[in-house]
């Protein structure tokens, strides 16, 4: 229970930190490296919105999704923290899909992919013009072992 409260915590401070702004124009701290964005079949200009999606019942509800599914039993590692940051695709049917990761610990990010392709709740797309588009969602994830 102590891990999923540190891991709550760490996803909290995460997307504070971390967050997207609403209008369309990406922070520096949120930036889609190029090799993600190519690989989902984004071109630059398509990375910019006029709205961004919006996961049913709001972001608090998201991060305790992810917290409530998260299984750290096939996570090893040496170190005190963990991060990753999750990559996903919501396409213009507010289906998630195209799930990376990147992060230093490979059972961590794969805990984080399985938690993403696990949610099977359907977006509010993001829009341009008003129109539903896709869009590259970064989520970072952080957990703290005590």
């Amino acid at each position: 229970m102590q891990k999923r409260i540190t891991l709550f915590i760490g996803i909290l401070i995460n997307f504070i930190v971390f967050a997207q702004t609403p209008s369309g124009v990406w922070r520096s701290s949120v930036i889609i490296p190029e090799e993600i964005f190519q690989k989902f079949g984004f071109t630059e200009a398509q990375l910019k919105t006029d709205t961004e999606p919006q996961f049913p019942g709001g972001i608090h509800i998201l991060r305790m999704t992810v917290a409530d599914k998260i299984d750290l039993g096939n996570v090893k590692s040496s170190k005190d923290r963990l991060k990753t940051t999750l990559y996903f695709v919501i396409e213009s049917d507010g289906k998630i899909s195209d799930v990376i990761s990147i992060g230093d610990n490979d059972d961590f990010n794969k805990e984080g992919e399985r938690i993403i392709k696990s949610i099977k709740n359907i977006w509010t797309p993001a829009k341009l013009n008003g129109e539903p588009v896709r869009f590259i969602y970064a989520l970072p994830l952080t957990m703290a072992f005590e």
